[in-house]
């Protein structure tokens, strides 16, 4: 068994087409899969995708194919959260959602080379999505050092979205945020069934609840106006990464 240097997280849900191409193009264009696994996160009780899932490590063998089950209804956040403390092998962990492509070659060299430049990890890593330009860290890379200041890939605070916003803010407020525009070093591609990237399906619909959640109940995290609170957590976990990065230097 090889050590695993890259762990790619993706939650999906009852999507077997979307879940097969987010891993077939994870593997083609890893210039060495042997260093780099794709942990799916799953409810327990969707056997899309499980049965997904054991094809594809069928297809690409169970160090490369992972399986994280959750219980029905668990946070979507949570689920990154829940997949990096229990199954995620690797240091560096990629969180992505099952409607992107990995579509630029090499990726993962790419991502090694970007977390070498910094000797205590502390980064977020993201490209060009094809939708905004970067201008927002949707699916990203971070190191599990992140994960151990924190205590998660994504906070809690939200049903859905908005945790892109909070990292970024944070890995900006610490000098620690990395866009890669050059789509030909690194390109993860989001085609989000809004912009017509593909059909608004059952899973659209669940998501686009949470999201309506968050409305009624003030939750979001707009970088000009976040609500009070939860800028006082935010301004929490900034220090606790910023302490993070000034004691490694002392040692």
């Amino acid at each position: 068994m090889s050590k695993k240097l890259i762990s790619v997280i993706c939650p999906t849900h009852r999507r077997e087409k979307l879940q097969t191409r987010f891993a077939d193009f994870v593997h083609k264009n890893c210039y060495n899969p042997k260093y780099s696994e794709i942990v799916f996160g799953i409810d327990n009780n969707d056997e899309i995708a499980i049965s997904t899932a054991n094809k594809l490590k069928e297809k690409y063998g169970d160090e490369f194919i992972r399986v994280c089950l959750v219980e029905p209804g668990e946070k979507l956040a949570n689920i990154s959260n829940i997949c990096a403390k229990t199954t995620c092998r690797g240091a560096i962990l990629g969180n992505a959602a099952d409607d992107v492509v990995y579509r630029s070659k090499d990726w993962d060299v790419v991502v090694l080379k970007e977390f070498a430049k910094y000797e205590d990890k502390i980064l977020l890593l993201w490209s060009d999505d094809g939708l905004w330009g970067g201008s927002l860290a949707s699916h990203y890379f971070i190191h599990k050092n992140w994960v151990k200041v924190l205590g998660h890939v994504q906070p809690t605070y939200f049903y859905a979205d908005w945790t892109d916003h909070w990292n970024q803010r944070l890995a900006t407020q610490l000098g620690r945020a990395k866009l890669i525009t050059d789509r030909n070093k690194l390109f993860i591609e989001h085609l989000h069934a809004e912009h017509g990237g593909m059909e608004k399906d059952e899973t659209y619909w669940k998501v686009k609840e949470k999201r309506e959640r968050n409305v009624k109940e003030g939750l979001n995290f707009d970088f000009h106006n976040p609500p009070p609170e939860l800028k006082k957590f935010h301004q929490v976990e900034y220090e606790k990464l910023f302490n993070f990065i000034k004691q490694f230097k002392k040692e």
